[in-house]
């Protein structure tokens, strides 16, 4: 069996977007997700959004 690579990018900017519940598949085929202001400064919000 082979091995397998796992990579992962996160880029954070400001957004004017509306706050999204669930990540979209982008046509990239990265995904991406909108939060509040407020649940980008707890770390646990974040890591939910990311997971």
């Amino acid at each position: 069996m082979a091995n397998i690579k796992i990579e992962v990018s996160i880029r954070i900017v400001e957004t004017d977007e509306v706050v999204q519940d669930n990540p979209q598949k982008n046509a990239d085929g990265n995904f991406s997700v909108v939060i509040n202001d407020k649940a980008s400064t707890c770390i646990d919000q974040v890591e939910k959004n990311l997971l």
